[in-house]
């Protein structure tokens, strides 16, 4: 492999320190544009707040010892995504906004403005579920 002479390579550097002497002004102007852009965006944007909780689901047989492999896949399917729907149901909101008192509170005074800020995720693969609540 050859390799480059240290005379090409300062030649290449003082080309360089050159090429960026003569552009002196057009750097400082973007640098500068670039720095109000980023300092106007992070001074008038809106923070947002997330709190997220990991649950986990699980079936509950009455009186029988349960068995993985008795269950079909669908009705398993079928199970978690009723226990999902459950999770944001206007009932089950409405009783948190009842236990916390959200009604007091000016972003979350109704269940509708509660059930848009809840969101469920399921993990894949998982019995596990996040409900992450965002505030603005």
């Amino acid at each position: 492999m050859i390799e480059p002479d240290s005379q090409d390579q300062a030649l290449d550097l003082q080309a360089i320190i050159a090429a960026l002497l003569r552009r002196v002004w057009t750097v400082t102007i973007v640098l500068v544009l670039c720095l109000v852009g980023t300092g106007a965006f992070v001074f008038t944007a809106k923070p947002v707040f997330l709190a997220s909780s990991l649950i986990l689901i699980e079936k509950e047989e009455k009186g029988r010892v349960y068995s993985e492999t008795t269950v079909s896949e669908a009705k398993a399917d079928d199970y978690y995504q009723t226990q999902y729907r459950l999770l944001k149901s206007r009932s089950m909101l409405k009783r948190v906004c009842e236990s916390l008192n959200l009604a007091d509170h000016p972003e979350f005074g109704s269940v509708d403005a509660l059930s848009e800020a809840v969101s469920i995720v399921p993990v894949s693969r998982s019995r596990l579920v996040n409900i992450n609540v965002q505030s603005f």
